[in-house]
């Protein structure tokens, strides 16, 4: 055999071993990793079926939703989360309605510390901060603040972020009510009054609505008419409906119990609602027919045209809810504990 033909059989042999070693080791990866591909699909099946999907489960009775002690409480603007202020610090934070563990709160902003009373803006952006004489306008968005005139008492922003308050002249004795924009320029006087101590409240976005704490009055922003209502009403308070047609009202009667009324602007007609509840403790619906009542350690739903009332849920810590607020679907009462100062949420909407 010559030496040509013993090189090509051994080049040959050569490629045939190699060619049959690719095709066993390349079957044999492929058996394996198709193998594992098998199990790490099987293992991902099982653990998708065996893993416990996370849901917000609704809670029983009253839910704390903050360790802070919050005071001034405000739904923030999207209606998920509530701004509260914290005295000691000054601080402005926030909360959301449906934490599900008592987390910290987020900071929204810092202002002075000690204020014992804080006017929101409908929109959440603005507040003025009061302790004493001392009274601050501030804006949440731009971070900026002033300190505002001592002469000036009980501010109410209105539902486009005007202002009207009540500006005392210790020189002539004398009061006016005044509107201005929300930053405090360009204000004008509405009406002058020997009375220094009204309480102003807006019916809508033209006419305000005055009471000394037994008579109620209505002012007109545009014409000036200032117009009686009624008088005589001890311990009254007022609570305009969202849609401008009227206000409901408590007063004491002669037996010191606690009336609540309802009065519709466009016919004057006053109308008798229930005994033993508070204006100052009653929510609108957005509705505008139905009001939402705490009445001791319950709370209520009222129907102002039928008087019907129904009970939504009772629990001995709402006989100490103060600064209650309702959330925008309407499924859940905020409210402070004043035995404790801490924020709580109750679900009240149908599950």
């Amino acid at each position: 055999m010559s030496r040509k033909i013993k090189l090509f059989i051994i080049i040959f042999l050569i490629c045939s071993g190699l060619f049959l070693f690719l095709v066993f080791h390349k079957n044999s990866r492929l058996s394996y990793d198709t193998g594992d591909e098998i199990a790490l699909a099987n293992n991902s099946l099982i653990h998708r079926f065996n893993q416990v999907q996370e849901k917000y489960t609704i809670p029983t009775g009253p839910k704390k939703i903050s360790n802070d002690d919050g005071y001034f409480l405000k739904l923030q603007p999207g209606g998920k989360n509530i701004y509260y202020y914290l005295p000691s610090t000054g601080q402005i934070k926030s909360v959301p309605i449906l934490n599900k563990e008592t987390a910290p709160s987020s900071i929204v902003a810092v202002i002075k510390p000690n204020f014992s009373k804080i006017e929101w803006s409908n929109d959440g952006k603005y507040l003025i901060a009061s302790h004493q004489e001392n009274m601050f306008y501030y804006n949440l968005s731009s971070n900026t603040s002033k300190k505002l005139d001592s002469s000036i008492s009980n501010p109410v922003f209105s539902s486009n972020n005007n202002l009207a308050y009540l500006d005392y002249d210790s020189v002539n004795d004398v009061s006016e009510i005044r509107l201005t924009n929300i930053d405090f320029y360009n204000s004008k006087s509405l009406l002058k009054t020997r009375f220094k101590n009204w309480k102003i409240t807006w019916l809508n976005s033209a006419v305000l609505g005055l009471y000394d704490g037994k008579s109620f009055f209505t002012l007109d922003i545009n014409s000036g008419d200032f117009t009686k209502i009624f008088e005589n009403k001890k311990n009254l308070t007022v609570n305009p409906s969202p849609n401008s047609v009227g206000f409901i009202y408590s007063y004491l009667d002669g037996f010191g119990e606690t009336q609540l009324n309802w009065y519709a602007l466009a016919d004057q007609k006053d109308n008798f609602l229930s005994s033993g509840l508070a204006a100052s403790g009653c929510l609108w619906s957005n509705d505008n027919v139905n009001i939402y009542c705490l009445n001791g350690s319950s709370v209520e739903i009222l129907n102002i045209e039928t008087r019907e009332i129904k009970i939504l849920a009772k629990d001995d810590v709402l006989a100490s809810a103060q600064s209650i607020i309702l959330s925008n679907l309407e499924d859940y009462l905020i409210f402070k504990n004043s035995q404790n100062q801490k924020i709580y949420s109750l679900f009240i909407g149908q599950e």
